[in-house]
């Protein structure tokens, strides 16, 4: 696990650099692979025995969308992404593994639309809300404010603290999505749950902050989820996104691109499979489809099926980190 640093480094103009995610092997090894341009005026990072030492006062951020890296690091976030592109079952796919640490000052946060009666009820495109937060990464939950604007069961929503939703399906033997919860917890850990396994109020009082209801359960504890062992559960195909916590504050977010010749899409198998090979001991299907927006500095980095057609499917909320530290936005109006 890597050590985030006291200190920063220098912000780097798009294009002028490219850093390679920095990732301990065995919990023991780091390594760091640095290429600067000619032209970028900055210090490199320093590998200590402490970590990675940062050179400057201000956050770090690499944007290569060419190489397919996206970094970010200052001494309370680290945020790595990493694109990758292969055949999956005979079938193209491209997927993004976001990996995210975090500290108490710039924990997980629910990103809720404002200009409603109600929080997270009116809806705008993917990327204004990221900049409404000046969040550094963003990306879909469980929308929602979609089942509660068609009057569907929303499932045991819970939304920084504040109780949204109270009702799940009676039976969510066939559904899809089951509802299933992913809890965050005020100590950044989080917990899969049946959808029917607690009401909202009993999830406050076990120190629950948000929780998302979709799923279904990828990984419990460390296994597969019970619906994983089912080959006929929703076996299609899909752009997906995904979010498992490997420990407290250390989580990971897997961002599939589908329906097009480039990226098929993955099935749910693949998906639970990665997060644990991933090191995910818990981990939910989010919604996916084409409300799947992954979000790095304001900009969506994945290419959902709305977007090659010129337009984004508008959201109620997403999920976000480094709230505020997204300083290349313009103030939100």
């Amino acid at each position: 696990m890597m050590t985030i640093a006291k200190g920063f480094l220098a912000k780097i103009p798009y294009g002028k650099i490219s850093i390679f995610p920095l990732r301990f092997i065995c919990f023991t090894c780091l390594y760091l692979m640095i290429s600067i341009s000619a032209c970028a005026d900055t210090t490199a990072p320093v590998l200590t025995i402490d970590g990675v030492s940062l050179a400057s006062t201000e956050p770090y951020i690499s944007i290569d969308p060419e190489s397919g890296h996206w970094e970010y690091v200052d001494k309370e976030l680290s945020v790595s992404i990493i694109r990758h592109s292969d055949q999956i079952d005979k079938k193209n796919v491209t997927w993004y593994e976001t990996e995210i640490e975090c500290s108490e000052q710039a924990k997980l946060t629910s990103l809720l639309t404002t200009h409603g009666k109600v929080k997270g009820h009116s809806f705008c495109s993917p990327d204004e809300l990221a900049d409404l937060y000046d969040v550094v990464l963003a990306f879909n939950d469980d929308f929602y404010a979609s089942r509660w604007y068609n009057k569907k069961a929303q499932g045991i929503i819970i939304r920084n603290g504040e109780i949204m939703s109270d009702k799940t399906f009676k039976n969510d033997a066939n559904a899809f999505p089951p509802l299933e919860v992913l809890a965050l917890f005020e100590d950044g850990s989080m917990r899969t749950f049946k959808s029917k396994e607690h009401t909202a109020k009993e999830y406050l009082d076990m120190g629950v902050t948000d929780t998302y209801a979709f799923g279904p359960i990828l990984v419990r504890e460390g296994e597969l989820g019970e619906r994983m062992t089912d080959k006929n559960y929703s076996p299609y195909r899909e752009p997906r996104c995904a979010l498992g916590m490997i420990e407290p504050n250390h989580y990971i977010v897997l961002t599939v691109e589908g329906r097009t010749n480039e990226s098929k899409g993955v099935r749910l198998r693949w998906l639970a499979d990665k997060m644990l090979e991933l090191g995910a001991i818990e981990a939910l299907n989010l919604d996916g489809g084409n409300t799947t927006y992954l979000i790095f500095m304001g900009e969506i980095i994945n290419l959902p099926k709305e977007i090659q057609k010129g337009r984004l499917r508008r959201v109620g909320s997403l999920i976000g980190v480094g709230v505020g530290k997204n300083v290349s936005t313009e103030p939100a109006k």
